[in-house]
């Protein structure tokens, strides 16, 4: 691991959460009419970051959707925590779930797209990746495999999250349906 010092630290973390407000920034003022490739530079400017916050809102929803928000949270949760000079290692299972669920939900998106036909899902909640890696599970499992691979994977995501075995998880689950 690299060793900073406490000052390269707190700057680092400071630069992490600058970043991390202005990505949320371009992404409350995203335009999806607004492609940086095909639109003119005085049409780009009227995001609200200008051209930065049309580039980076554009591949943020090209790759996740509005799930790819995760992303400056995550970030922002780095450089807090460099800021206040903690242990990275404190987070990384925290990061790890928040970017596991984020993966699950962009997955899950594109299985509701999917089921309800609908594009919005494909253009705005799942991104590429979701949508690439749902094609992929769906066509090697087929709809009946993918519920089942969802419905797993959720069992050990939340079981996961909160520290529990799954014959725990069972045994409450079973207790709220009596």
């Amino acid at each position: 691991m690299i060793n900073l010092s406490k000052r390269k630290k707190e700057i680092f973390g400071l630069i992490l959460i600058v970043f991390s407000i202005l990505t949320i920034i371009s992404l409350i003022g995203h335009d999806s009419t607004i492609n940086p490739h095909g639109v003119s530079l005085e049409e780009q400017a009227k995001n609200t970051l200008g051209r930065l916050g049309v580039w980076v809102s554009y591949y943020h929803f090209i790759t996740l959707g509005y799930l790819s928000i995760a992303f400056p949270i995550i970030f922002s949760i780095i450089g807090y925590t460099m800021v206040a000079n903690r242990e990275i290692s404190t987070i990384v299972r925290p990061v790890f779930y928040i970017f596991i669920v984020l993966i699950y939900l962009s997955i899950l998106m594109g299985l509701i797209g999917y089921l309800s036909n609908n594009n919005v899902f494909d253009k705005y909640l799942t991104g590429i990746l979701g949508q690439s890696l749902f094609v992929f599970i769906n066509h090697h499992l087929g709809l009946f495999g993918t519920l089942v691979f969802l419905l797993i994977s959720f069992i050990v995501i939340v079981t996961g999250i909160f520290e529990i075995t799954i014959q725990d998880f069972f045994v409450k689950f079973f207790s709220i349906l009596k």
